[in-house]
């Protein structure tokens, strides 16, 4: 399925979400990591080397699972690294706050015939809440080493760096119990067992592959199906038709135990209830729990742009000091090279300006979803997202996307599946940033009375939020047509403390990323984009972009756009917050006197027209770029200029033919 360095013993971290895993993963190999995505798929992984003292490994951090039965992408790409990619040592992160869910894992995953590592987290948080865990029983009973940990605090991390070299050097498979099942079930899983240890070729365990078996797991039945004579398979088929309800019963069974195992190890020692009852009380009830949401978010906002703004405020002043006298330098040798020139240190220039902005936002979401309040947001979001065929996490998605959509289109990775991941990211470009908002607003005050100007722009944002409403509805049916309906499971984990240290660990590596893929397309898009806008004559109204405004100025005419607005559409794609700029250029009048050209040539209809179009046209090249980037696909770039270009002009067209009844 992937491959990895083989010049390193390979150990797999896996456990379910909210558990600490990624906070073990990044003390143990610190900044020696990279991100990316398993072939074929958006799920990320990262992978780095940790040094375990006697040896160093390479380590691979699963995405959460809970369980060994996926039922969703990221469980299906665990589930089937464990399968075939065969790590030496596999590492299982569980919580001590609620051990029973993930002891359900660890018995899964002692049937792999691997070595298994049971790393107990979050102990102190367990201790707070009067839960005291303990591991030298679950280690008897399991058949297991089982680490207590607090990785936040590096406590135990130690013991976990000899456990996992102990492993290596022994290379035994795990000893755990076998199932706990009833009679009739155990004794058909024995059958299933002993039929397949003919098969020595068969990864993982017989003993998992047949217990996977009983539970009528599609994917070990189509493995089973495709490694098997036809009569062989037909005969585990037949056993497992002998066991009416076997699948329920041996999940029920598997339960039972793991409520022993915690029974057993458990011990509460105060009142058991979670740290923030009461403020939790409030973050998820129906009514309080969505404007808590909504101030929390707000809040975030405005640390990271108070954070992350000031810095490429001074980088922008630089790229144009830089820009300056690089086409003072060049043009009177050759006025082409000195334009193309300006191109490459704006898509530079962009690059750096985006960088602290996207970093701190990455922090921004990496505290959230640390201390456990994303998926309150997802919770009390769900129900009224979820009309429009999104998660309650979508929520956070187009929240962002208002200030600017590079950190919305970011921030789709905080969605669970890979398709609302997509979906939240293509919509994302839809809600109107910060930059269209304020070239509506400054368009709203240049053309119309002041009553109008103030119902205006509201009637564009609402536009905004129908069109998006349309086009979720529309995509959920285009792209995942057949696809089952979407039923959100989610687990409340317990608020705690933040770790700076792998919060800044995460934003720095997703800058190096973002540096590496998204900034590459960003100077070539820059680049693209100043050629054919200033490419023959080095001007804008007669260049190739101008020329293709005037070509489509018969199309503008049942928008009431003529081919300087047009074109002034299609020069945006490089920056939003210039398209004033932009137009008085092509209109060829200063900026001072734009708005009194524009009264005289403009209606009210073909203004209120444009002011749709604009909030709703192609995003910029920093958008697209972070699409690529998030996506893993360059393609998603150009269908969503043209989508988002299709869309601008049905709803300009809409609102000028509305506009010319009203107005």
């Amino acid at each position: 399925m992937t491959s990895f360095a083989a010049t390193l013993p390979m150990v797999a971290l896996t456990g379910q979400p909210n558990t600490g895993k990624s906070t073990i993963f990044n003390a143990l190999t610190g900044l020696s990591q990279q991100v990316s995505n398993w072939p074929g798929r958006t799920v990320a992984h990262k992978s780095g080397t940790a040094d375990l003292g006697p040896t160093a490994v390479t380590l691979v951090d699963l995405p959460g699972n809970y369980g060994l039965t996926p039922a969703s992408e990221e469980e299906r790409v665990t589930r089937d690294f464990l399968l075939h990619d065969s790590p030496a040592v596999l590492v299982l992160v569980a919580s001590a706050a609620a051990p029973e869910r993930s002891l359900v894992h660890a018995l899964d995953a002692a049937l792999l015939g691997r070595p298994v590592v049971l790393a107990m987290n979050m102990m102190d948080v367990a201790e707070r809440e009067g839960r005291v865990v303990d591991t030298e029983v679950l280690t008897r009973r399991l058949g297991i080493p089982v680490v207590a940990m607090n990785a936040a605090q590096g406590v135990g991390l130690d013991p976990l760096r000899r456990a996992v070299a102990a492993a290596l050097s022994s290379r035994n498979g795990a000893s755990g119990p076998q199932p706990s099942l009833p009679d009739d079930l155990l004794e058909i899983w024995a059958a299933l067992r002993e039929r397949l240890t003919a098969v020595p070729a068969l990864q993982p365990s017989q003993s998992f592959l047949a217990l996977k078996l009983l539970e009528h797991d599609p994917d070990v039945r189509a493995l089973l199906q495709r490694a098997l004579p036809e009569r062989e398979f037909e005969e585990l088929d037949r056993l497992i038709r002998s066991a009416p309800g076997a699948r329920e019963r041996a999940m029920e069974a598997r339960h039972a135990q793991a409520r022993k195992l915690t029974a057993a190890s458990l011990s509460i020692s105060g009142p058991d209830a979670p740290v923030f009852g009461r403020f939790d009380s409030l973050a998820t009830h129906p009514l309080t729990g969505p404007l808590l949401a909504v101030a929390v978010l707000i809040a975030a906002l405005v640390c990271g742009f108070l954070v992350g703004f000031p810095l490429p405020i001074l980088i922008m002043k630089a790229m144009f000091a830089t820009e300056e006298a690089v086409h003072q330098a060049l043009l009177p040798f050759a006025p082409w090279l000195a334009g193309m020139a300006q191109g490459v240190v704006r898509g530079v220039g962009s690059v750096l300006c985006l960088l602290p902005f996207l970093v701190t936002f990455y922090a921004v979401f990496a505290v959230l979803e640390d201390v456990g309040y994303l998926a309150r947001v997802a919770y009390v979001m769900d129900g009224l997202m979820s009309r429009i065929g999104l998660s309650g996490k979508a929520f956070v998605v187009l929240l962002f996307s208002f200030p600017c959509n590079v950190p919305g289109v970011a921030a789709g990775r905080i969605c669970d599946s890979e398709q609302q991941r997509l979906l939240s990211m293509l919509l994302a470009p839809l809600v109107p940033c910060s930059a269209k908002i304020a070239v509506a607003a400054t368009l709203a005050v240049w053309l119309f009375p002041p009553w109008i100007a103030a119902l205006a722009v509201p009637a564009v944002l609402a536009i905004n939020i129908l069109v998006l409403g349309a086009a979720s509805t529309t995509l959920n049916h285009l792209l995942f047509a057949g696809t089952p309906s979407r039923h959100m499971i989610l687990e409340l984990p317990r608020y705690q403390r933040p770790n700076w240290r792998a919060v800044a660990a995460h934003a720095v590596a997703k800058g190096r990323s973002f540096v590496r893929k998204a900034g590459t397309l960003i100077v070539c898009f820059s680049v693209v984009v100043w050629f054919i806008a200033y490419f023959p004559t080095g001007e804008v109204r007669t260049s190739l972009l101008g020329r293709a405004g005037m070509l489509l100025e018969p199309l503008g005419a049942y928008l009431g756009l003529d081919w300087r607005l047009i074109t002034a559409l299609f020069a945006s794609l490089l920056n939003k917050e210039a398209l004033l700029a932009t137009m008085a250029i092509i209109y060829d009048t200063p900026l001072s006197e734009l708005p009194t050209m524009l009264r005289a040539e403009l209606s009210p209809a073909s203004a209120f027209s444009f002011m749709v179009a604009q909030s709703l046209f192609l995003p910029c090249v920093a958008t697209l770029g972070v699409l690529g980037e998030e996506t893993g696909k360059i393609a998603w770039g150009p269908i969503l200029a043209a989508g988002t270009a299709l869309l601008a002009l049905a709803a300009s067209f809409a609102a000028y033919q509305l506009a010319n009844l009203l107005l």
